[in-house]
């Protein structure tokens, strides 16, 4: 048996992203906060219900970094978390 096929393919380090992933998580992020513009007061499972193409654990690393940025304001905790525009 050939182990060298069995292998999971690896991705790239954080620092070696694509022009093509930049672009998408650029996308990602101004559709989150689009999203949020538009409810005003939005929950995770509202933005997921709008964003259908990506995880929901992407979708929190997004909002977790948008919120550190200062962009997004989060009140709440958990399930009840509420996500607004600063």
């Amino acid at each position: 048996t050939d182990i060298t096929s069995k292998r999971q393919p690896t991705k790239p380090a954080s620092g070696d992203r694509s022009q093509n992933d930049i672009a998408l998580h650029h996308i990602r992020r101004q559709s989150i906060i689009k999203v949020i513009g538009q409810i005003k007061s939005a929950s995770l499972t509202d933005i997921k219900n709008v964003i259908t193409d990506v995880g929901e654990k992407t979708l929190q690393r997004e909002l977790m970094s948008l919120i550190s940025e200062g962009v997004v304001l989060k009140t709440g905790d958990k399930r009840w978390a509420r996500y607004s525009l600063s």
